[in-house]
């Protein structure tokens, strides 16, 4: 009874690849907000690149990374009026590891089976 689904970032002429991280950190908000207003037991989980290093926003570590981007989603909070605290608590911010951002990026379909 669980739906996990993922959803990848553009970048540049609407193509998957090339830098779509500063994309994905101005969008995912956003998208956030709409998912976790529009259902009230789901949980929102980004986990961007840490590289390439201060796009989208100054960051060089993980934690300034994800400092940013809840800093971006309580912004976008803000704009749309919600004060529903509890959505932060549902959004959840990580980073790649080589290791596992390796794996999905050359086994992606059968990620996607398996899960």
């Amino acid at each position: 009874g669980i739906e996990i689904q993922f959803f990848s970032g553009k970048g540049k002429d609407n193509q998957r690849g090339g830098n779509a991280k500063k994309e994905l950190l101005e969008v995912i908000p956003k998208k956030a907000i709409n998912i976790l207003t529009g259902n009230p037991n789901s949980i929102v989980v980004v986990i961007p690149d840490l590289y390439p290093k201060n796009i989208g926003f100054p960051h060089t570590t993980y934690d300034e990374l994800k400092a940013g981007i809840i800093n971006q989603f309580e912004q976008e909070l803000t704009k749309k009026g919600i004060e529903d605290h509890r959505l932060k608590q549902r959004f959840k911010v990580f980073c790649y590891k080589y290791d596992l951002e390796a794996l999905v990026l050359a086994s992606e379909t059968q990620l996607k089976t398996r899960l």
